[in-house]
């Protein structure tokens, strides 16, 4: 590089240095709007209903004494034939009921499904990965049973799903979950409120949660954790008089 060269880009480094500085605010600015605007995306939440309805299904179809995986299959076909479109994705089981009816037949069961999809909408976020979730209740009380599902579009989200539980593989179904609960402190709490109080379990990624509440009480007072693949448990509240 010659001399002339070397004075013309001294010259014009100045303009150059501004032209870069210029630039590197501007990325720094639209770097900035664009996240401000995914912030204000993965705020947003879409609560409105995709489809709920009430389906009235014969007590009869079920056996005398159901279990988690008879409520799932009607979970799933309701799924099926109501646009759900991909294999259905469980990844929360609920059931509770008064300590009094513990060795009554399960009546009722709700499931939590979930998954990941781009819909084309009206918001600007729509071709981005919406997190769509289905809830079903299941109750077959009074020699009848309904099923009430619920569609929901929550808005971009960029977190993975919920682990997804495969009922199958369960060494721990839910009958001999409450029994671990009840032989290490549950049946003694129950005794010493005369069964006045409620139980609640939820399963979520392989891992039985057992409450036992105060009637009409969200607080546990005797909690149990149960591993539904190996059966270790694990008492993270202990029961205080």
């Amino acid at each position: 590089m010659n001399t002339s060269t070397l004075e013309r880009l001294k010259r014009r480094r100045p303009i150059l240095l501004l032209i870069f500085g210029i630039s590197l605010c501007a990325c720094c600015f639209l770097s900035t709007l664009c996240w401000i605007g995914l912030i204000g995306i993965e705020d947003r939440r879409y609560e409105e209903a995709y489809f709920e309805a009430e389906i009235p299904i014969a007590r009869g179809i079920l056996p005398k004494w159901p279990t988690e995986r008879d409520y799932y299959e009607l979970a799933v076909d309701a799924l099926n034939r109501n646009g759900w479109e991909t294999p259905p994705r469980l990844t929360v089981l609920n059931w509770n009921d008064p300590c009094s009816s513990l060795d009554a037949p399960f009546d009722e069961m709700s499931f939590l499904f979930s998954k990941k999809k781009l819909s084309i909408g009206k918001h600007a976020d729509s071709l981005l990965p919406h997190k769509i979730t289905a809830s079903i209740f299941v109750d077959a009380s009074e020699g009848k049973m309904s099923l009430s599902l619920s569609f929901r579009d929550q808005g971009m989200s960029l977190e993975p799903l919920d682990r997804k539980l495969d009922l199958r593989r369960l060494a721990v179904d839910l009958e001999k979950a409450l029994e671990i609960a009840e032989e290490n402190g549950g049946q003694a709490y129950r005794q010493n409120v005369g069964d006045q109080c409620d139980v609640y379990v939820s399963l979520r990624q392989y891992i039985w949660e057992v409450a036992y509440r105060e009637l009409s009480e969200y607080r546990d007072v005797f909690r149990v954790n149960i591993d539904a693949r190996t059966g270790e448990y694990e008492i993270t509240k202990p029961y205080f008089k």
